[in-house]
Order: structure tokens, then C-alpha cells, then sequence
């Protein structure tokens, strides 16, 4: 691994577009003056393929100048949609410059490869179809260990969600469920212990929802790391999936397959798409974030199922086992193999 550091060019090039141009026209986003320095150390480490990431996408022009220069063969990796990412805002014209960057690397990448089937065809529905054949799917992986044991049975029936909350994306759905729930049985709820992990762009006691609940039914834990969150997830009773109300979802959250790994129930609030989706494959809950009729009644069937595997596996273990760490690797491995054939 060559780790390419922020060079002092590039550091004076961020300061200055960060101050001049925050929330405006960072095109695509900060890091865009570490990509030149990215594709010139590339260039001189002389690979055999490249492999770019976004986010950030600033990752995939590094790549577009080195494809430019050497004509190395180019796998781009989108773990987002670019351009129709409803969480990313812009005028017209950044708009505008980000298709235009968007559409060069699409075009100059051998290979493209999406974390899901919706994501693929919301990109290249505006694409030709000699653009759409490059691509391919390869979700993500969760890890192979670091969960640890399922918890023993104590206590309350412990619902947790991890993740950041920011944009769009709040644990209102979550707080208006658990409201209604309580409203339509007081006593439904007695028996469980809400836990949010990840931090809040909004404080979570602004939220109105917030001040209605029962008395200790939540905690805000805030962040912790990685290896901590694995932990958490397989210690829980019931993991909760959040997404921003929309009429439909591409996207396939990280944490979503990380909580396939651990093996314990899942309920997801959110939109029609891939989450939904999956959650469903495995056996899950679905309700819109919107719909709180709907996400109670959801809520209400996973805490039941929820209290009956506490001291066991959850889940369609086919399913589950398409996104071992193995199957996904051999799966990308497959597309890097392609591509440095030119197949």
C-alpha cells in the first residue's frame, strides 16, 4: 500500500476553494486538489489496473488523468451514484460541471461498477447502451470476524441503530413509530431500550417527536468506532435501518450489509428500493419513513419476532451469504481479471 499524503500545493489549492467556495461550486467535492497529486504518484508506481472509489468522486479523476496518460486499464467503483445523488446540492451550473465530469469518466473507464441493480439502471438510463455495458454489480461485503457472540438474554429487548443522521436523513421515522406504539398500547414498549450510535447534524432533542416518548425508552450513545459497532450489532435484539423519505431508494448502505453479517433482525424504514429490498430478502420489516401507521405496525411484528431469537440467528442465510467477504471479493476480482483482459 503507497499512501499519497496532501502535498502542500495541494493543502494551499483546499484552503483556498474551501473559503471561496464552500456549499457553492466544489466541483466534485474538496478533494479534488489531492486527486492531481493522487494520479501523479499512481503514474509513477506504474500498475497493471487501476481501481478507483468514490466517494469521493474527486478518486475517480485522478483516475481519468492517469487512464488519459498511460491508457492503463480503469475500473471505476461507485459505492454512490454521482450526479443523481439526492443528498448532493448545487446550483445549476455545478449541476451542470459535475455531469460533465461525470459523463468523462463513464466514458473514459473500462469497467463501472455499482453496490446494486437500481443504482445501475437510475446512472445509465441517460447514458447510451455501450456506456451501460461496462457495467456491473458487486455489492458490498461485511466483514469477516468481529462480531463476537450473540448476547445472552438480560433484560430489556435492546433496539439499536448505527450510523450517522444528517441532510435528510433523521430518526424522526424511528421516534414517530415508537410514539404511536406507545400511544396505542402503553405498555408495549416496557420491556424495551432504544439506543441511537453515530452523531446527530440536528441535536436529537430539537426533534418534536423527541419530547413525547416514554420516560428511559432512548439514549443517544454518539460515536464509536468501527470494531466497537460490529460488536453492538450482534449484541443487539432488533437493528434499525433509516433512510430519508423519497419515493424510491438506489442506495445500499455499508452499514446496511454490515447488519446482514451479524445475523440478527433487521427493520427497515425506507423507501421502495434496494434496502427495502434486501431487508425484505432477508426476512425483515419494511415500512416508508413517512408512513407511521405503517412503520409502527412494522416495528410492532419485529419487536415480536425480535423477543423470539434472542439467543439465536436471524435471517435467510442464503441471502446473507451473498455478501460474505469471499464471494464479494472473488466477484470483483472477476471484474479487475475483465478488464485487464479488455473482455
Amino acid at each position: 500500500m503507497h499512501h499519497v499524503p496532501w502535498g502542500r500545493a495541494a493543502r494551499l489549492r483546499h484552503a483556498v476553494r474551501w473559503k471561496t467556495a464552500r456549499g457553492r461550486v466544489l466541483v466534485p467535492d474538496a478533494f479534488r486538489p489531492w486527486a492531481r497529486d493522487a494520479a501523479r504518484t499512481a503514474g509513477r508506481l506504474r500498475p497493471d489496473v487501476l481501481v478507483t472509489f468514490g466517494q469521493p468522486m474527486s478518486d475517480h479523476l485522478a483516475g481519468l488523468a492517469l487512464k488519459r496518460r498511460t491508457g492503463i486499464p480503469w475500473v471505476a467503483h461507485f459505492s454512490d451514484p454521482w450526479v443523481d445523488n439526492p443528498f448532493r446540492e448545487g446550483s445549476a451550473p455545478v449541476v451542470a460541471l459535475n455531469r460533465r465530469l461525470e459523463a468523462k469518466v463513464l466514458r473514459g473507464a473500462d469497467r463501472l461498477v455499482f453496490t446494486s441493480e437500481e443504482t445501475v439502471d437510475l446512472v445509465m438510463r441517460r447514458y447510451p447502451s455501450a456506456i451501460g455495458r461496462k457495467a456491473a454489480v458487486v455489492p458490498h461485503a461485511f466483514p469477516a470476524a468481529g462480531y463476537g457472540d450473540v448476547a445472552t438474554p438480560t433484560g430489556r429487548v435492546v433496539v439499536r441503530h448505527l450510523g450517522a443522521f444528517y441532510g435528510q436523513r433523521s430518526p424522526a421515522p424511528l421516534l414517530r413509530a415508537l410514539n404511536l406504539l406507545a400511544r396505542r398500547d402503553p405498555a408495549a414498549l416496557d420491556d424495551v431500550h432504544v439506543e441511537l450510535w453515530g452523531p446527530f447534524e440536528t441535536p436529537l432533542e430539537a426533534l418534536e417527536e423527541h419530547g413525547r416518548l416514554p420516560q428511559g425508552l432512548l439514549a443517544a450513545r454518539g460515536r464509536t468506532s468501527y470494531a466497537h459497532s460490529l460488536e453492538l450489532m450482534r449484541g443487539a435484539d432488533l437493528l434499525v435501518v433509516i433512510d430519508a423519505p423519497a419515493e424510491h431508494s438506489v442506495f445500499l448502505p455499508s452499514k446496511l450489509v454490515d447488519y446482514l453479517g451479524s445475523r440478527r433482525p433487521i427493520v427497515a424504514l425506507t423507501p421502495p428500493g434496494a434496502s427495502a429490498r434486501i431487508v425484505e430478502d432477508a426476512g425483515g420489516w419494511v415500512a416508508p419513513p413517512e408512513d407511521a401507521e405503517a412503520a409502527a405496525d412494522a416495528l410492532a411484528a419485529a419487536l415480536s419476532a425480535a423477543r423470539e431469537h434472542r439467543n439465536r440467528d436471524w435471517g435467510n442465510e442464503e441471502l446473507i451469504r451473498r455478501y460474505e467477504p469471499g464471494v464479494v471479493a472473488r466477484q470483483m476480482d472477476d471484474v479487475i481479471r475483465m478488464t485487464m483482459l479488455g473482455a
